[in-house]
């Protein structure tokens, strides 16, 4: 394999965390919650059990990913100087938009991170 077929796999392999958010294909409450009729008010995230889980919750509030968000805050910084002064929405878009692998990156391991937690927790009950 070349390095160009390398790093065309390993971006495709990144972004499809981004494309995945695009089609709503995370499993977040707000989603299995209208699946299952529940009343939007009552999605509440898993994890925190503080707000209701959609995008924004997941990638921008959820204390759970804190430290993740942390260093990749820093990172986008560099590339976005006034991200921090930006609006959740804003700063979602941000995220969406970033074209090289960060975002993808912050995106998976945020990802890996509440699934794992998610499945020790059933392990645990």
């Amino acid at each position: 394999m070349s390095p160009v077929d390398f790093y065309v796999l390993r971006f495709l392999d990144f972004n499809i965390y981004i494309y995945h958010l695009y089609i709503f294909y995370f499993p977040f409450a707000i989603e299995t919650g209208r699946h299952d009729r529940i009343p939007e008010e009552i999605r509440i995230c898993p994890l925190c059990e503080d707000g209701i889980e959609n995008e924004l919750h997941f990638l921008l509030t959820c204390p759970t990913c804190t430290p993740i968000r942390k260093t990749f805050f820093k990172n986008i910084q560099n590339l976005i100087p006034d991200f921090h002064e930006l609006g959740e929405p804003q700063k979602f878009t941000s995220i969406m938009t970033n074209l090289d692998n960060t975002a993808a990156k912050f995106i998976r391991d945020c990802f890996e991170l509440r699934t794992f937690l998610l499945a020790e927790h059933k392990i645990n009950d």
